[in-house]
């Protein structure tokens, strides 16, 4: 029994060391992205207000879609340990507030970058016209970003805080918009796969001088 009560200090203090340590590194690559994509957005905020947009290009500039869902997983996780470990708890309104924030900065840049890409045709162009672009694969991580922040969005915010009743109409809403996301997704990669790795489509005839 005392051997039990002596290695308990020891085990919450290692276990404390790991939690802590793995707080400080991820908040190190938290605010590291954080700050290029600061830089990187206004970089090309410029560069859009000089020179215009690529339309093959376009796709990227909805890359912070993903960016928000893996930074938003990110703090819940540090807030997960900090509760956990530390007994730091984050109160569910907290979290709804952040998760509300990230999402909304994922709505923003998907209505800018479909503006952008509608401007330039993209979808007849390069998804259903005869011109293939590899950028077109970058349109897949804003929708499955999407999607899999919404499903936090629903159950650790608006469900945590009596916003949505589970299982309510509300709730299956939400939840359809997001598995939508999902499948589209799962579509346009089979779409994009069938264009760049199927079988060639025949060049046209041309007539003989």
């Amino acid at each position: 029994m005392i051997g039990v009560g002596l290695a308990a200090p020891a085990a919450m203090s290692t276990s404390a060391t790991v939690v802590g340590f793995s707080i400080v590194f991820s908040t190190f690559f938290l605010i590291t992205s954080s700050i290029i994509a600061g830089i990187a957005l206004i970089l090309g905020i410029r560069s859009m207000l000089d020179h215009g947009t690529n339309a093959e290009t376009a796709p990227t500039l909805m890359i912070l879609i993903p960016l928000m869902t893996i930074l938003g997983i990110l703090m819940l996780r540090q807030d997960h340990g900090l509760g956990v470990q530390f007994e730091s708890h984050t109160q569910d309104a907290d979290t709804f507030l952040l998760l509300a924030k990230l999402v909304s900065v994922q709505v923003l840049f998907g209505m800018f970058g479909w503006l952008i890409l509608s401007r330039h045709n993209y979808a007849k162009r390069f998804i259903w016209g005869r011109e293939t672009s590899v950028m077109s694969y970058a349109l897949v991580c804003p929708g499955v970003g999407f999607a899999v922040l919404m499903q936090f969005f629903i159950h650790k915010g608006l469900v945590a805080v009596h916003v949505v009743d589970k299982f309510s109409m509300g709730y299956w809403a939400l939840i359809g918009i997001a598995t939508l996301s999902q499948f589209a997704m799962v579509a346009l990669v089979l779409v994009l796969n069938r264009r760049h790795f199927g079988t060639p489509r025949a060049a046209a005839a041309v007539p003989a001088e």
